[in-house]
């Protein structure tokens, strides 16, 4: 458990593409997304509250039920739904906007994003404040502006990760050439 916590949120990451990147390449975008999202939810704590909050639900009042019935199904379910759903519409994308270059890649990552924060405000948002729903062109304007923030920030972070990438296998190729050669 000590281990776990003292992962930072990429060593995490990292771990679980390897595990999706033996899925079919369809597949991956959205396995990652509902990943990403189950990752940082245990990797700030879920590990703990998450079955206090389940062991609670089940035994507790049914006050208790209907305040964590929310909590509980968007962690579990609806987040990581987003995150599946936003790696969907990447994979969707991919061949309509590979050709563009890096401003493709950019885009990708843009509108996965938006599909999450879209989820967000029409579905989890609601539950959490029904009085406080803002209007739908209000949703989408957020969810895009959002989208754009964020889908920026994974961009960048996915650029790293190949760059970082590159580095080792150039760094491998080097001493495996060195090696040969000695």
């Amino acid at each position: 458990m000590l281990k776990h916590f003292s992962k930072s949120l990429k060593d995490v990451r990292g771990g679980l593409r390897g595990w999706v990147s033996q899925r079919p390449a369809w597949l991956q975008p959205p396995l990652l997304g509902a990943l990403f999202v189950y990752a940082f939810v245990f990797w700030r704590g879920g590990l703990i509250v998450l079955p206090v909050a389940i062991i609670a639900f089940i035994f507790g009042s049914s006050a208790n039920r209907a305040f964590l019935e929310p909590i509980i199904l968007t962690t579990l379910v609806y987040a990581p739904g987003a995150g599946f759903l936003g790696g969907l519409l990447y994979s969707l994308a991919r061949p309509i906007l590979r050709p563009m270059g890096a401003f493709g890649r950019y885009l990708q990552y843009i509108l996965t994003a938006w599909a999450y924060f879209a989820v967000l405000g029409f579905f989890i948002v609601p539950l959490f404040r029904p009085a406080g729903k803002l209007p739908a062109g209000a949703n989408w304007a957020l969810s895009g502006f959002l989208g754009v923030i964020f889908g920026y920030f994974l961009a960048t972070m996915d650029e790293d990760d190949e760059r970082e990438a590159r580095a080792a296998h150039s760094q491998q190729t080097m001493a495996a050439k060195r090696d040969g050669a000695a």
